[in-house]
């Protein structure tokens, strides 16, 4: 008995027989749909993932930013205030390396789980963290400070407030108070659970205290740089992909947000769906181009 793969969507229009809305998909067409949509599942969680991290990293910043904004309206804080700071500011930061660790090992697990469907790219993929690793020592303290994190809970010590000089690209400047996120260089120095390699650097090149924003900034901008490098890795599969859909489901996507599904059945017996859609392919379309927007020193 032939298998038979029908194509019904949520697409809007008064007549159907007006537009090119195919009924059924060959089982060749349906092969191709299955793959194009397990590349557009595996690149969108690529782009989510990196948003979580970005997500946590804004919202570190912000919370400093905030204790910038009242230390500037209190010239001196109560001890339990301060403990309160340090302690928000921990919260964020455990939660922030919790996503970058998440965010390393999961995609390279989707993408290695895609196995073809990549054409067996994983292997450079992969290449792109180590590059960023071996190129940047705030890849490597961060890394640490996630190791560090994991067995010896809160790692920001202290925040210390201090003016600094602002100047502007026109020359000018001003004193600003600015409030900076603190780690005791010592803790990761002896910490046997990071890297030998790593506290040798960080021995070497960190003062006791070791300011951690600047670090922070430095390892945002390299998984910025792994993702817009992933991007130009995978721009083929992502264009057949899209390719694929467009030319099987035709007007079925022309409304922004159609839904798409795939029933398959052989006689009464029903087969599992295919579930697709413009709003799959858009929302994709939509955060590849947010997240390479928001760090343009990624490139």
């Amino acid at each position: 008995m032939a298998t038979i793969y029908a194509i019904e969507s949520t697409a809007e229009t008064p007549d159907l027989s007006t537009g090119d809305y195919p009924t059924v998909l060959s089982e060749v067409q349906h092969g191709e749909l299955s793959r194009a949509v397990a590349v557009i599942d595996v690149l969108w969680y690529l782009e989510e993932s990196y948003d979580v991290v970005l997500q946590n990293a804004v919202e570190l910043e912000v919370a400093v930013a905030r204790i910038e904004a009242g230390q500037r309206a209190n010239v001196s804080s109560f001890p339990d205030e301060v403990d309160l700071e340090i302690r928000l500011l921990n919260r964020l930061l455990i939660n922030f390396l919790a996503s970058a660790r998440a965010f390393v090992d999961s995609v390279k697990h989707r993408v290695s789980e895609a196995g073809e469907l990549f054409a067996g790219k994983f292997a450079g993929f992969e290449a792109l963290f180590r590059e960023q690793f071996d190129a940047e020592f705030s890849y490597r303290l961060m890394d640490a400070l996630r190791n560090h994190s994991q067995h010896r809970a809160a790692v920001i010590g202290q925040t210390l407030s201090i003016i600094r000089t602002w100047q502007s690209s026109k020359g000018e400047s001003k004193q600003m108070l600015t409030v900076s996120p603190q780690i005791e260089r010592d803790a990761l120095v002896q910490d046997k659970k990071v890297r030998g390699k790593t506290r040798e650097e960080i021995a070497q090149n960190c003062d006791v205290m070791i300011d951690l924003l600047p670090h922070l900034a430095v390892y945002v901008r390299c998984f910025g740089k792994i993702v817009d490098k992933a991007r130009l890795l995978f721009q083929s599969e992502y264009d057949a992909a899209v390719s694929t859909h467009m030319s099987l489901l035709k007007d079925h996507l022309a409304d922004d947000w159609a839904a798409v599904w795939v029933t398959c059945s052989e006689g009464s017996k029903q087969c599992e769906t295919l579930v697709t859609g413009a709003y799959e392919l858009r929302r994709l379309e939509r955060i590849r181009y947010r997240n390479a927007a928001r760090d343009p020193e990624s490139k």
